[in-house]
């Protein structure tokens, strides 16, 4: 995955490149293409030493952690009713449901986050992208 980033990010430097310098003629000087080459290369290290230093992560990556993260949020939610009720019995049982009723409501809401996160990151990746 994180080699197809790379990969579109340099075909369309590529495309770019090649239009400013050749836009009409199907003539290739060696020269701006060692450049141009040496200048993908240096973007995709800095990708790669970005993703090292931990500035970035590959898209497959943060998907998992969002989707570990929304899992513990979950679980969080499904023990809230029952430990205010053992650190405050008095509570009565009501009050109890409704938080009960409150916190899957918003379990529900969290589980739907899921589905859109390819969406999501599809979206931040294209404002990225715009950004390059």
């Amino acid at each position: 995955m994180f080699t197809d980033v790379i990969e579109n990010r340099i075909e369309n430097e590529t495309k770019k490149y090649n239009n400013r310098v050749n836009p009409d003629s199907s003539d290739i000087n060696i020269d701006d293409e060692r450049a141009m080459l040496t200048r993908q290369q240096r973007i995709t290290q800095e990708i790669k030493n970005e993703i090292l230093e931990g500035r970035a992560i590959p898209v497959e990556a943060a998907r998992d952690v969002l989707t570990k993260i929304l899992a513990r949020i979950g679980s969080t939610l499904d023990s809230l009713a029952p430990n205010i009720k053992r650190r405050h019995p008095e509570i009565e049982q009501r009050i109890i449901d409704f938080i009960k009723s409150e916190t899957i409501k918003y379990q529900n809401e969290a589980s739907k986050l899921d589905s859109y996160l390819d969406d999501i990151i599809d979206e931040v990746v294209t404002e990225a992208e715009a950004k390059v």
